[in-house]
């Protein structure tokens, strides 16, 4: 048994907030008293809560213990080695080596220097083959083949497992080589409970023996429980073997990565990275735009599916040229999420709500969707995105230059700017 004092510093932060805190961190321990001290500091109120915890025991207070911490690094470390590359795209330094590093008072080294820039000019090691993405319907756009759904997610995260939550780990699940993030948690939650049942025994004792004395059984059965709570805390999850699933190789094929219209023409445009074809042909930069905006309907309806398509497509070139993970913000009520690295590392940062320029939109929608995006601690941006004419998009597209240079050239009429939405929130602005 031992005796903790914990502190919290908080910023800004009501007292309602402290008391939540307060409460998150006896639910397991023995509370005593708590002291909170308020400074105010300019415009900013910093809170400091002293908390008193006795009777604290030692699996209590480390349940992220030295194994946990080190299990956690190397995951860590593994993540950072399979995501290595923000996108699907070879690197100089990856295929050809770094640049040797020159003495400018040395002869040598600046001929070394400049034999291999002149190897690097005249020998050109093979590229990696681009990703065939299928076109199998109108807006479906599928990655098949094992090693391109790899490349695909783990450089830049692009598209989703249709048989997974993200990353599609269907096939690996079904022979039994990983297990699914349902059963991790499910594992986790079966944990939790067993830790909680052994805890309540354990301090049902501790109850009786400040009353009394306790028998020697009585105290053996509190040294059992003390060392079973150890170890679950500790122990690795463990998993029942699933022997009707594994083997079954020809349901590991049946998922596949399905890309949204913009990755996919973002991977064959902006990387060319990928091509995409049919069972007849591979598509150009004309044709493939022709086979997302459907040029079977009418010539006006057209160019306004290709319109809405390219204002959603600059925005997610936009923020990828800026370095960020752009994932689909279906599910918070927006257009897009940004990740500074990736799902596996850290939670989306940012919101993306796109706008035409000189759109019109309810402030109960607004509001709706701002509320959303508060709630799960992001930070919505408005962009708004200033549009061409029927008329400058037609004679671009009936020109009769290149089909690349004409994906361009339309590209270059639109226009981006951004705004930041935040909530006021009057207990924090207070003078």
């Amino acid at each position: 048994m031992s005796t903790q004092i914990l502190h919290f510093i908080e910023k800004n932060k009501d007292q309602d907030y402290v008391d939540q805190l307060i409460n998150k961190s006896i639910s397991d321990s023995r509370y005593v008293s708590h002291d909170t001290t308020s400074i105010k500091i300019n415009s900013d109120t910093w809170n400091l809560t002293s908390l008193r915890l006795e009777n604290v025991t030692t699996f209590e207070g480390s349940k992220k213990n030295e194994s946990y911490l080190e299990q956690m690094k190397r995951n860590r470390k593994e993540l950072n080695q399979i995501h290595r590359n923000p996108l699907p795209v070879e690197l100089s330094v990856d295929t050809r080596g770094e640049l040797p590093l020159v003495n400018v008072t040395n002869g040598i080294s600046w001929l070394w220097l400049w034999f291999r820039i002149a190897t690097l000019y005249f020998t050109s090691p093979p590229r990696a083959p681009k990703m065939r993405i299928s076109s199998e319907d109108p807006g479906l756009f599928a990655l098949r083949n094992e090693g391109d759904m790899r490349r695909a997610w783990n450089n830049g995260f692009f598209g989703k497992g249709t048989l997974s939550r993200l990353e599609p780990t269907f096939g690996a699940r079904v022979l039994g080589q990983l297990k699914s993030s349902e059963a991790v948690t499910s594992e986790r939650r079966r944990k939790r409970r067993e830790f909680k049942e052994l805890r309540a025994q354990f301090q049902r004792l501790e109850a009786e023996q400040r009353k009394r004395e306790l028998s020697t059984e009585e105290l053996q059965k509190m040294e059992e429980l003390k060392v079973k709570m150890e170890e679950v805390n500790t122990e690795a999850l463990t998993f029942k073997d699933n022997e009707e699933a594994a083997g079954s190789e020809d349901l590991a094929d049946l998922e596949f990565l399905q890309l949204d219209p913009v990755e996919a023409f973002f991977l064959a445009f902006a990387l060319e990275a990928g091509e995409v074809l049919t069972e007849k042909s591979v598509f150009n930069d004309i044709e493939l735009l022709q086979s997302i905006a459907d040029l079977d309907h009418s010539q006006a309806l057209f160019i306004h599916r290709l319109l809405s398509f390219l204002q959603r497509y600059v925005v997610y070139h936009h923020y990828r040229s800026l370095g960020w993970c752009v994932r689909s913000g279906i599910k918070f009520g927006c257009e897009y999420l940004l990740y500074k690295r990736g799902p596996p590392f850290h939670h989306a940062e940012f919101g993306i709500l796109i706008l035409a320029a000189d759109e019109t939109r309810l402030w109960e929608d607004t509001m709706a969707v701002a509320r959303v995006i508060g709630g799960v601690k992001k930070t919505l941006i408005f962009a708004y995105v200033e549009m061409p004419t029927l008329e400058q998009v037609s004679e671009v597209w009936e020109s009769k230059k290149a089909p690349r240079q004409k994906v361009m050239d339309l590209l270059q009429l639109y226009k981006i700017s951004e705004m930041v939405y935040r909530r006021w929130s009057p207990s924090r602005t207070r003078e």
